[in-house]
């Protein structure tokens, strides 16, 4: 129960790594609000890019709670996207669910935030932060903009003297349904990402979200009490 007394909320919780972090908190005894903007059973409609949506999170159900002690940002956008094919649309559409989204949920849940003893704010990076692909243009950049955003964070709220961390998870090929939507089957591709995963050679298997579930459990606790400003890649040494 390393999250016994604990209250967290998670976005993009519907399926995949944020699913498995939702899995791993309550079952280390944290009361967690699961949040996505796709429909599901248990899951709290939440559009991570409109600020009225988290006002409303904060009002029905963080403020009930009187504190928040985990904030994860895991929702995500992708898809393959050839530079010179790149719309300023889709390019925006990627700053507003990777950055922006950080930006406007922080911002909505900072007082609650603040009430609690030690506060957490984890973000799911990505690799691609670390080391862009040029395929990943838009993304690598949104991912980018992420870790620095929350790099700031944690340096503006040790400065203001908050008791809030603020760290990053970088992932690397995770296996979720929206990995799989991008390979669309292609078995080279696979291949491409299995080797470039050192610890794919020696175990066989790319990235699950329960690894990734894990570094964030380790974030979101006291056993992490001294960390902030982070980057914690799982990536089986893909960015060594």
């Amino acid at each position: 129960m390393r999250l016994g007394g604990k209250v967290a909320l998670v976005t993009g919780a519907a399926g995949g790594i944020g699913q498995a972090i939702v899995a791993r908190f309550r079952a280390e005894g944290a009361d967690t609000l699961a949040t996505d903007r796709t429909p599901a059973e248990g899951i709290l409609p939440l559009d991570v890019t409109a600020a009225a949506d988290w006002a409303r999170i904060a009002c029905d159900h963080v403020a009930r709670r009187g504190r928040l002690d985990i904030l994860v940002h895991n929702a995500g956008l992708s898809g393959l996207t050839p530079f010179a094919d790149l719309a300023p649309e889709r390019w925006q559409s990627f700053l507003d669910v990777h950055a922006t989204a950080v930006l406007l949920g922080t911002r909505a849940l900072l007082p609650w935030l603040a009430a609690a003893p030690s506060a957490s704010v984890i973000a799911i990076g990505s690799t691609l932060a670390l080391r862009p692909a040029a395929a990943l243009s838009a993304y690598a950049a949104a991912k980018a903009a992420q870790r620095n955003l929350v790099k700031a964070m944690a340096l503006d709220f040790a400065a203001r003297g908050l008791p809030i961390r603020a760290n990053l998870v970088h992932p690397g090929s995770t296996e979720t349904a929206m990995m799989h939507a991008n390979l669309k089957g292609d078995r080279e591709g696979r291949a491409r990402r299995m080797a470039a995963h050192p610890l794919s050679r020696a175990l066989g298997r790319l990235v699950a979200p329960q690894d990734v579930a894990s570094a964030v459990l380790f974030l979101a606790s006291d056993e992490s009490a001294f960390v902030t400003g982070a980057d914690l890649p799982v990536d089986g040494g893909a960015t060594i």
